[in-house]
């Protein structure tokens, strides 16, 4: 069968037409654990628990959640999609076409994504560079969006970086030394995977790009959160996240 790259656009263009309509008329409660990383929304951690005050999480058992709506009134709500649609249309890892890969799309889309960051972004990889670490720091707030970043290769920069914001109670930079697989979550509602490290010139290699909400909630618990727990113990400072 022939690549139709025309209708290979329109069902692309059809899943974020979908997308936009489900955030216009629908509201997703995240519920987020601060200590580990960890989130789902309150509809699947209410049925585990049986009750809202009775949750915890299943990773940490600490009940020291932020709540945060996706849809409607909140964050994302703002973010017209079609800005990025022509991006990702045009990388569909399924498709093998040069004219349909167009690698640098992939630097602007996850740059365009963190820059919008309210509530949280997560990071594991092999290799933070100063370009990508420089980016990270930016996002500092008071205290969102938090960010907590996981991975192997320490380099000067990010040590300096780290002790520079020793303080700051929203940004995490750890080191651990088994991960694998490079994943970058943002919000709860996109994420990116792939092998390549999170470097300038790894952001331009092909990441796949996931925005079903139970999937990113796997990856997060497989890709994540454990490496993170890990990495909490090297640490002599814990950070203790404030809830406004």
């Amino acid at each position: 069968m022939d690549f139709d790259l025309r209708e290979a656009l329109k069902l692309r263009l059809k899943r974020w037409e979908e997308v936009k309509k489900w955030l216009e008329y629908h509201e997703l409660w995240i519920e987020y654990c601060q200590y580990c990383g960890y989130f789902d929304s309150l509809e699947s951690l209410e049925h585990l628990a049986g009750s809202r005050e009775k949750i915890r999480c299943p990773i940490c058992s600490r009940n020291k959640f932020y709540h945060f709506k996706i849809g409607k009134l909140g964050n994302w709500k703002s973010l017209n999609l079609f800005d990025i649609q022509k991006f990702l249309s045009a990388l569909d890892h399924f498709y093998s076409f040069k004219d349909v890969r167009m690698p640098e799309d992939f630097l602007r889309l996850i740059l365009r994504v963190i820059s919008i960051a309210k509530f949280f972004i997560h990071i594991s990889t092999k290799r933070i560079d100063d370009f990508f670490a420089g980016i990270l720091a930016a996002k500092i707030g008071r205290y969102f969006p938090q960010v907590k970043s996981v991975y192997m290769e320490e380099n000067p920069s990010l040590i300096k970086l780290k002790r520079a914001l020793l303080t700051s109670t929203n940004f995490l930079l750890s080191w651990e030394e088994n991960i694998r697989q490079s994943l970058i979550i943002v919000d709860g509602i996109i994420a990116f995977k792939g092998s390549a490290d999170v470097t300038f010139d790894g952001l331009t290699k092909e990441w796949e790009v996931i925005t079903n909400f139970n999937e990113i909630v796997n990856l997060n618990a497989r890709l994540f959160v454990p490496f993170y727990k890990e990495a909490l113990k090297h640490l002599r400072w814990i950070p203790s996240w404030r809830i406004d």
